[in-house]
């Protein structure tokens, strides 16, 4: 989502990637690793969800960040595969909240996926799934002392869309999103669902 690409995609540091060339049997495989830390600021729309309900992030937020990629580009024309992990540890920031304002910490935060894609012609279609199993814990450092706030997620999140170009200009797609959280209860909490059937004319 356009709001997590700072989060997800942006960091300071370094960047070491390739191409394996494992022959006309095989196919290529690319790869890439990094490392460095992420600095969120605190306007960010991955953090719009908390700032509108009066939490601040005056500093925003920045952490420890390191992860990889592999991609394989296989005989097969117009298909690859793919799969990637991505760890983040050791958040801080600054945190206000009404008329309160303090420090904060968090612990790691992990996630996997495995994603493809095949487009042949006129017709693509890709998808992707992730897990996310962690711990993540607050700590807030309060006049009273510091404050925990531990939750446990286990997010499983995928998609899957299909396009078709029905002249050169105008191209018809659907995709179906979804992510669940197993250890939230039954409720709203639980459960994000989006499906879209769309026009798309490149003007």
């Amino acid at each position: 989502p356009l709001e997590s690409r700072n989060f997800q995609l942006a960091h300071y540091g370094g960047v070491a990637y390739g191409t394996i060339n494992a022959g006309p049997s095989m196919g290529k495989f690319d790869y890439r690793g990094f490392a460095g830390e992420r600095v969120i600021s605190g306007q960010d729309g991955f953090l719009l969800a908390l700032t509108e309900s009066g939490i601040g992030f005056p500093n925003g937020v920045s952490a420890t960040s390191y992860g990889g990629n592999l991609k394989w580009r296989t005989p097969l024309a117009g298909l690859q595969l793919g799969a990637s992990d991505v760890k983040t540890e050791s958040g801080k920031g600054n945190i206000t909240e009404g008329s309160y304002s303090g420090t904060f910490g968090t612990e790691a935060f992990n996630g996997v996926q495995a994603y493809g894609r095949y487009e042949k012609g006129r017709f693509m279609i890709a998808g992707e799934y992730k897990r996310a199993p962690s711990i993540f814990t607050l700590t807030i450092a309060l006049p009273s002392g510091p404050h925990v706030v531990a939750q446990h997620l286990d997010q499983r999140s995928w998609y899957g869309m299909a396009t078709y170009k029905v002249t050169e200009k105008l191209s018809a797609g659907l995709y179906d999103s979804q992510i669940i959280d197993h250890q939230q209860p039954l409720g709203v909490a639980r459960y994000s669902k989006d499906w879209v059937i769309n026009l798309h004319y490149d003007i």
